[in-house]
């Protein structure tokens, strides 16, 4: 979502056009929702009923609001880095680089996720996340050094290998910490936390971008990834 489809726009551009890029967009969308009806997950799932109908659902729990403050803030890091490769491959004279870049980033985030998934995790999850979002924060700062291009691209895979684990994490502190019979207002709220958080990420990173160059957004992605950290661990002791 975040890392591979920026770079198959970036191919559609520079060999089709953007209308074909959209076209493939609202195709992928298209397919994805028909794939999802057929899946054997939702053909067995069984919906919970409700104690009583409230109007915050999931919101009125404070654990899980709090789960969604890590979020926004974890996104904001995802949303900053995205705008922070783009603004170096710029600076470097080589604005066609960062749909490279982030190809990079998506192979460290896919192995990332295969070694996370198939390990045996024993610390409770929200240390999990607070210890991934920690190690995402120091590899988002060690690309706001002045590497070199293939630098550059190795600390992209390095710095991507956390972010697939972190969003499994996300999903699976979201289905444990809301009750069973807000499972799916949860995961709107928390999937509307996230993209809302790259939104914004995207936003300051332009400015920061702008004002400071690119190693200014990969420190403020670098902060952000560490304040959610912090956030984890804290709430993690409660």
């Amino acid at each position: 979502m975040f890392i591979i489809g920026p770079l198959l726009v970036a191919l559609f551009v520079a060999f089709a056009s953007p209308r074909v890029a959209v076209g493939f967009a609202a195709a992928s969308g298209f397919v994805g929702v028909f794939l999802f009806l057929r899946s054997r997950a939702l053909r067995e799932w069984k919906i919970a009923p409700r104690s009583r109908a409230t109007l915050l659902g999931p919101l009125a729990q404070p654990s899980f609001v709090a789960l969604l403050m890590i979020v926004v803030c974890y996104a904001l890091a995802f949303g900053l880095t995205e705008l922070g490769v783009a603004a170096y491959a710029a600076e470097s004279g080589r604005p066609a680089l960062a749909g490279v870049f982030l190809g990079l980033m998506s192979i460290g985030s896919a192995l990332g996720g295969l070694a996370y998934g198939s390990g045996h995790w024993h610390a409770p999850l929200l240390l999990q996340f607070s210890r991934t979002l920690a190690i995402m924060g120091v590899g988002l700062l060690l690309l706001a050094a002045p590497w070199g291009l293939s630098g550059f691209a190795a600390f992209c895979v390095l710095g991507g290998v956390v972010m697939a684990p972190a969003l499994i994490i996300q999903s699976m502190l979201v289905a444990k910490t809301a009750k069973p019979e807000h499972t799916t207002e949860a995961f709107t709220w928390s999937t509307s936390a996230l993209l809302a958080g790259v939104g914004l990420g995207m936003a300051l990173g332009g400015i920061a971008a702008e004002a400071w160059r690119s190693p200014a957004a990969f420190a403020a992605a670098a902060a952000a990834a560490l304040l959610a950290a912090a956030c984890a661990f804290w709430l993690s002791g409660r």
